[in-house]
This record gives C-alpha cells, sequence and structure tokens, in this order.
C-alpha cells in the first residue's frame, strides 16, 4: 500500500480487508433485495429469472461504472 509506514502497514492491510469484506456482503445483500422484490415472497420459475435477471444487469452496470471510474483514476495518476 503506498503511503503507508512500515508500522503501519499490518493496520492499513486489515483495514483494506475487511472494508472489502464489508463492500462485498452490502453488495450481495443490495442485489439479493433487488431479485427478492422483483420475483416476490412466492417466486414462481419464471419470476425468479426476471429477478436474478434485473440483479445481473444491475451488477454490470455497476462493474462497468466501476472499471470507467478506475481506469480514469489511474491514468491521471501516472507520471510519464
Amino acid at each position: 500500500m503506498h503511503g503507508v509506514t512500515g508500522e503501519d502497514s499490518s493496520v492499513a492491510s486489515a483495514v483494506q480487508n475487511t472494508m472489502q469484506q464489508v463492500g462485498g456482503a452490502i453488495g450481495l445483500a443490495c442485489l439479493a433485495t433487488l431479485a427478492f422484490r422483483q420475483t416476490g415472497p412466492t417466486p414462481s420459475g419464471a419470476s425468479a429469472v426476471d429477478g436474478y435477471l434485473s440483479a445481473f444487469k444491475v451488477a454490470a452496470a455497476v462493474l462497468i461504472v466501476a472499471a470507467t471510474v478506475a481506469l480514469t483514476l489511474s491514468s491521471r495518476n501516472r507520471t510519464p
């Protein structure tokens, strides 16, 4: 990790790992909630597919936006 002193590296690593795990759990919970809202409490086969499809579309959109932001920010920080 850039900018972290040697004595703080373990704390920085722990914080980074924790945020990664919490972010994944929150993201999965949001996508599951979206799928459930589309399917309802007693889903049939077709409504379950519709719910999962909408969750996958949202996940793909978030991934595209995140990749665009990451590529934009990483190209700004490069020094020739």
